[in-house]
Formats: structure tokens, sequence, C-alpha cells
């Protein structure tokens, strides 16, 4: 083989070896599900909750959306409701919103805004219309926690990653939070959500029960 053809055929197999190169984890993270969560912004600073081009402090202020002054005993819903969106991702503790939607003070009709970024996860709103979280995005994953009714996560802290209908929510001791996966959250304060149910508690307890009678018995 002459020396001319040596160079070039060098440069295919380069390029035929990072063809087949394992993918990079920016590569596996771009596969990853994307998520669809409804959800809106609780933020109640009159300054409103900013929304910021990366999942960081320090990352630029791209938008501000108008916080949400929670509605009184004696006042009506329609002038109280918050801003609504869409999750599309999470990371580190941050939420990257879309279709973000936001009501008219007076007659809480919506308008679609073309606001899209990272906002804190801790500013986030939701009620999860589920009785189940489990230790992984899949509902055959071991129960992290469980409820007779609809779980209510007092202590929430934030959601802290997502997948699809799944959302991780870190709660407890913000120190040392625990956290569980779910999915059935609602992004409605005046109603409940359809085709957003989450998982059954009583059909988690019988599979549990059928698990714990086919193990072997010491």
């Amino acid at each position: 083989m002459s020396l001319s053809h040596i160079a070039p055929l060098a440069v295919l197999l380069a390029l035929a070896s990072g063809a087949t190169a394992a993918p990079d984890a920016g590569a596996r993270e771009a596969r990853k599900p994307a998520c669809e969560l409804d959800a809106y912004a609780k933020d109640t600073d009159p300054k409103g909750l900013n929304v910021r081009s990366g999942p960081s402090i320090d990352a630029p202020i791209l938008a501000t959306l108008p916080g949400w002054k929670p509605p009184g005993p004696d006042d009506e819903l329609e002038g109280h409701l918050p801003v609504g969106f869409t999750i599309v991702e999470a990371r580190d503790g941050w939420v990257r919103i879309a279709d973000v939607s936001i009501p008219d003070p007076g007659s809480g009709a919506h308008r679609a805004s073309p606001i899209s970024g990272w906002v804190s996860g801790k500013k986030v709103g939701y009620a999860l219309q589920t009785e189940v979280g489990f230790e992984r995005p899949d509902p055959t994953s071991p129960v992290a926690i469980r409820s007779d009714d609809w779980i209510r996560l007092d202590d929430a802290i934030g959601i802290s990653d997502c997948s699809g209908e799944w959302a991780q929510i870190a709660y407890g001791d913000r120190k040392s939070p625990q956290r569980a996966w779910f999915r059935g959250l609602c992004g409605l304060i005046e109603t409940t959500c359809d085709g957003r149910l989450g998982d059954d508690s009583e059909d988690h307890a019988a599979a549990d029960a059928n698990a714990a009678g086919d193990a072997p018995r010491p």
C-alpha cells in the first residue's frame, strides 16, 4: 500500500471508531423521556417568580411570573388563580417549564405566554391524585409511601427529578430528605384533573400480600 493511501485510511478508521463509541452522559440524558407534568407557580412573593436560563440561582433571569395571591375564605376563586405551566425537565432541584398560562386577575381567564425556562422546584405547586409513592418511576418497584387517600405531603420540599408522567418529590427533613416517585400530579387548584390518576393503595397492598405469601418460610 502506498503512503498516499495510509492517511485517508487512518481518517476513515478514526471516524468509524467514533461512530461506534459508547454514548457520553450528555447523549444518554438527551434520550431520557421528557417530562409532562401539570403544575403551577405557588410563590406568593409580590415580586413574582423568576424564570432563569438555566438550573442555577446564578443563571440570567429571562422573565418573572406574577406572584400568587391565594384566595381568602370570602374571595372569589377566579381572581386568585395561579400561573400554570407544564414541567418538561428537572435537574438539581430546578424544573424547566413551558406552556405557561397566565390568568387575568379580574376574570380568571387564562392567556398563553411564550415564557419558558427554569424555576426553583421548591416554588412549584400541585396536588397528588395518587395513594402510593415508589422508590423508582416504576409501579412494580418497592413502595416508599402509601396512604388510604390521596397523599398530602405537607412537608414537601420540592420536585427533584422527573421522567415522563413521574415526579420525584423530596419531603421531610430538609437536611436529610426522603424521596419518592409519584404519578398523578394535578396542576389545578379549583378542581381535580381528569386523566391524571396515579396508583391505588389497595392494589399495591394486595400485591405486597401476595408477594409475602409467595416468600419461602423460615
